[in-house]
């Protein structure tokens, strides 16, 4: 499971051009990486974003930390990068505390599911600014609510509280502030200990719903149960350790970084153990034609935690995990 915190609490995480150039090195990272298994995506200092930083950056640089180009190209990159979290083949989860508004709040509904606190708040705020929607709103927003509610959000850029937004369908599930860190890491780690191809195509499909008919989806599910019958005779097992984790100590990089960036001067990791409990993997054997279970004890887990000032990206990386495997005849 990984973790990226958006960390710039003095700006209520809002969004510069070096958080959007480190947000699109993490989720190609994560789309990549066969041992990151599912994302979580929040905030640090009881906020989640408060949207885009108009405040002017650095000379001669645009919105996204690239040369002055036309707004246009602009909001062309930021729509990549979301698109990029949103095309993640992995379990996605958003963890929202306090604000989530703009191009922020686009962020937060582009992940698959929505967990926020009950003083959690949500606008689409553009139209304060005098600004059209972004950062996916305009697609998203209308599949979760409605498009006349949409349009109700879009032109009034109301703040709306957390159950509100619970009771709209913007996010699955509201519980007190005190409570949503464990929730989150409940649902992230079902979410990464279960069958992570079953759930990228599914995901492909639950997305494509609107655009296909009833006819075309039970054409694309027969062939997703094919391909995913085809991919679990070579699939690596859950449960094999990194070939290798870089060790970084606070100031100095040993070996290449994961997301493939140019750590600052003041980066540093720390390293913790835990355990998880209650869920068990099974190895598979092939006896027949047909892939029998054995039930394997609960995986001990090493978590490692990134933490690059500035812009904040903390990355949990399960070391060992098994999911429940179900039978496949050849």
């Amino acid at each position: 499971m990984v973790t990226i915190t958006l960390d710039r609490p003095e700006k209520k995480n809002a969004l510069d051009s070096q958080t959007w150039i480190e947000l699109d090195r993490a989720f190609a990272d994560v789309a990549a990486d066969p041992d990151d298994r599912a994302l979580i995506l929040t905030g640090a200092g009881g906020n989640f974003s408060a949207g885009a930083d108009l405040s002017g950056g650095q000379t001669g640089k645009g919105l996204t930390g690239r040369r002055l180009q036309p707004i246009v190209q602009e909001m062309r990159v930021v729509g990549e990068i979301i698109m990029r979290l949103q095309r993640i083949p992995k379990p996605t989860l958003a963890k929202v505390d306090g604000v989530a508004v703009g191009v922020g709040l686009g962020l937060a509904l582009a992940c698959d599911l929505v967990l926020a606190s009950d003083r959690a708040r949500f606008s689409e705020i553009f139209a304060k600014r005098g600004l059209a929607l972004d950062g996916g709103n305009s697609w998203l927003l209308p599949r979760l609510v409605g498009l006349r509610k949409a349009k109700e959000l879009a032109y009034f850029a109301d703040m709306i509280g957390a159950k509100e937004a619970e009771a709209m369908g913007l996010v699955n599930r509201v519980v007190p502030a005190a409570e949503l860190d464990a929730l989150a890491d409940e649902w992230g780690t079902r979410l990464a200990s279960g069958p992570t191809l079953a759930f990228g195509l599914s995901k492909r499909l639950l997305d494509a719903s609107s655009t296909v008919t009833f006819e075309q989806a039970l054409e694309d599910e027969a062939h997703h149960v094919h391909d995913r019958g085809h991919a679990r005779r070579d699939r690596r097992l859950p449960g094999a350790p990194r070939a290798a984790i870089p060790r970084l100590l606070r100031g100095t990089r040993r070996g290449p970084s994961p997301l493939g960036a140019r750590w600052g001067e003041k980066e540093g990791m720390a390293t913790v153990r835990w355990k998880r409990s209650g869920t068990f993997g099974r190895e598979p054997r092939l006896d027949g034609g047909r892939e029998r279970s054995q039930v394997v004890e609960p995986t001990e887990l090493l978590v490692h935690q990134r933490v690059i000032d500035g812009a904040v990206f903390v990355h949990q990386h399960v070391a060992g995990s098994g999911y429940l495997q179900e039978p496949f005849t050849q």
